[in-house]
């Protein structure tokens, strides 16, 4: 199935949930993740299955001054 992953085009297995994917692309804290622009709980990722057409958004803090 096709979802995008930070505006980008990716094909995903039907059973795939968030910790899943974050595991695919070796997400490294920190970080934070929205599906459809709403705020995933890090508790949630095992049990949060992607969807067809999910906009899946992992976005890490940027540190500076």
């Amino acid at each position: 199935m096709n979802i995008y992953l930070n505006h980008q085009a990716q094909t995903v297995p039907e059973t795939h949930t968030l910790a899943d994917l974050l595991a695919d692309i070796n997400a490294q804290p920190p970080f934070a993740v929205a599906i459809n622009k709403t705020f995933v709980p890090k508790g949630r990722y095992a049990d949060t299955v992607l969807q067809a057409d999910d906009h899946v958004d992992v976005v890490q803090p940027v540190v500076g001054g």
